[in-house]
């Protein structure tokens, strides 16, 4: 297998012209979490042959404001336009989507709604559902108090983003292993720019909104990436994420929630070596039409 080019850490690309590359060749879109910007996917990029897509979250870029999310979000206004810059780009060529966290939920709701699209996935730490089958969620419950939930997250957001220190600090919270940022500040600076109570707009979608039906549906060849030791979505809520899909597999790593930092050579080498693994997964599912619950776990 070739080896991926050295990590080079640069700022985003604008959004990419018509498909390029060998005839087939699937075009990459990258779906960010909550709470984090298309730069963090920016040193993974390097391997790939064609220039991928990167996508911001709603609420997560200036001017988006709490209203417009929400609505864009409850309609499936958001999901759709999003189909329709894939669409453009790659004209007609499906996509592996590619989503981290809260951007998994979203390329799950894609794979659903706009499966022509949708060459196969790969998810990072991924949320079926808001409340990741955990018993107490502070922070969650703090987001969604509806006198005290917007001051408390408005000052929150202002002191993690406060500094450097403190942004970095913060984040890797959810980390369990050394966790590699190169693009951290630029993510800092981006999330300065946007209106705190846009940013919590989409955290509440998230909170109540789940994708595990839309699952049942998903045809496309699917991989999860599950760290072992991930504090926010626990393994067992992504296992079961990956039982429910038809074409399914997951990989667990040492690692906690933010994978795509901590474990990212074996990240660029998924990226590299995957789409050729799920268009032959893709052959071998049709002959054999399995049905759901038959997940591979590595």
């Amino acid at each position: 297998m070739p080896q991926p080019a050295p990590e080079t850490p640069r700022s985003v690309p604008p959004d990419p012209g018509p498909a390029e590359g060998a005839p087939g060749t699937p075009r990459f879109v990258f779906l960010p979490g909550l709470f984090e910007t298309p730069e963090m996917w920016v040193p993974l990029t390097a391997p790939l042959s064609l220039r991928p897509m990167l996508v911001d979250l709603p609420g997560h870029r200036a001017g988006d404001t709490a209203a417009a999310v929400t609505a864009d979000l409850d309609s499936g206004a958001w999901l759709d336009r999003l189909a329709e810059r894939i669409r453009r780009r790659s004209q007609g060529r499906p996509a592996v989507i590619v989503g981290h966290s809260t951007g998994a939920m979203l390329g799950i709701r894609l794979a659903r709604h706009h499966p022509e699209l949708v060459h196969s996935l790969v998810l990072v730490n991924a949320l079926t559902c808001g409340h990741r089958d955990r018993t107490r969620d502070r922070l969650g419950s703090l987001i969604r108090h509806a006198l005290i939930g917007p001051a408390a997250f408005r000052a929150l957001w202002h002191l993690w983003l406060s500094t450097p220190f403190t942004f970095r600090k913060g984040f890797t919270t959810s980390a369990a292993r050394t966790a590699h940022l190169p693009e951290a500040e630029p993510m800092r600076t981006r999330l300065l720019a946007c209106d705190p109570a846009a940013v919590r707009a989409c955290a509440l979608w998230v909170l109540q909104t789940s994708v595990a039906e839309d699952l049942a549906h998903v045809r496309a060849p699917l991989l999860a990436l599950i760290g072992r030791a991930d504090p926010v979505v626990p393994p067992v809520h992504q296992l079961r994420l990956v039982q429910r899909a038809p074409n399914a597999q997951a990989q667990l790593l040492e690692g906690g929630h933010l994978l795509y930092a901590e474990n990212p050579a074996h990240l660029r080498r998924v990226l590299w070596s995957w789409p050729f693994h799920a268009a032959r997964g893709a052959r071998a599912a049709r002959r054999q039409s399995p049905a759901p619950g038959g997940a591979r776990v590595a």
